[in-house]
């Protein structure tokens, strides 16, 4: 049987309101920036659409063609349409959980506060002096009132002892080392989409906790505002793979001390330095989904 199919493309340009300012702009005009249908794509968003999307996200939701990238992506541009929109749409929230990821020298020490919808603030910044740290942390803990048994901490890049100083002082947090194996966790119990989301994650197999975070972290409807800029953007370019045994697999951070040049990039050749933010943020989801196996005191 054949079938013959007739498709349309309907562009961001073809909004009333960006053919408008198209027309204004091409009579050597100023845009307006006029609304003539409320709801439909403004000039102003257009043009900030087309300066912060990168060309995967234009190709998609500006000129309503396939993207013929090579690579398959974790967090395709609906995903980031959906988690802009998402976060537009949510009043006041409190935050359940902490995502921390340490740093020195050159990337970012990064803390993510979250609820089941999404991030609720992101705080990115440089600590060459890393013995602020534990105090900034306790800080962030207190300003979101999240008990230290919800707040993880990456174990590598001096997250582990960082963890031990807090716990030392009486803040039980938690450590999750991303090339860790994965194995079966008790979950949290959790209603609505989160039971949902469990009952499929489980079906899952994963090459190492990193895959399991990144993968939990994809399958959700989550928040996250347009001002996060630079956490869209290495979410929007991390590559959705399996490994020669079938199991889900997100490349790491940094290639071996003893391991070869090969072609397939690690994500800081992929984004351009360190994903800190995006690792923060899966952090955090985790928190979520994970129970804590320990009982905070002193907090």
């Amino acid at each position: 049987i054949s079938v013959n199919r007739k498709v349309i493309r309907i562009t961001a340009r073809d909004s009333p309101n960006v053919r408008l300012a198209l027309a204004q702009i091409a009579a050597g005009l100023e845009p307006t920036g006029e609304i003539i249908i409320p709801g439909v794509l403004t000039w102003d968003e257009y043009q900030h659409r087309l300066a912060t999307w990168d060309e995967q996200r234009k190709a998609v939701g500006l000129d309503a063609i396939f993207y013929e990238g090579r690579e398959n992506l974790l967090f395709p541009p609906s995903w980031i349409q959906q988690a802009e929109r998402l976060a537009e749409s949510l009043g006041p929230r409190r935050a359940e959980t902490i995502g921390i990821d340490t740093a020195e020298g050159a990337d970012n020490t990064v803390m993510v506060a979250a609820d089941k919808h999404g991030l609720i603030e992101l705080i990115s910044k440089k600590t060459p002096d890393t013995s602020v740290i534990p105090g900034e942390a306790i800080a962030f803990m207190r300003k979101h009132n999240v008990k230290p048994e919800n707040v993880l901490f990456d174990r590598g890049g001096g997250g582990k002892e960082h963890a031990d100083t807090l716990r030392r002082m009486g803040f039980q947090v938690r450590t999750v080392a991303f090339g860790e194996s994965v194995s079966l966790e008790p979950k949290r119990g959790m209603t609505g989409f989160t039971e949902r989301f469990e009952n499929r994650e489980e079906r899952y197999v994963y090459k190492n906790r990193r895959a399991q975070m990144y993968h939990e972290l994809s399958l959700r409807a989550f928040a996250i505002t347009r001002k996060e800029r630079e956490l869209l953007r290495q979410l929007s370019l991390i590559p959705k793979e399996t490994d020669e045994e079938g199991r889900i697999f997100v490349r790491p951070k940094t290639r071996k001390p003893r391991e070869k040049e090969t072609n397939r990039k690690t994500l800081t050749e992929i984004i351009g330095h360190s994903p800190d933010e995006a690792d923060a943020c899966v952090l955090a989801v985790h928190g979520m989904m994970v129970k804590a196996k320990v009982v905070a005191t002193g907090f």
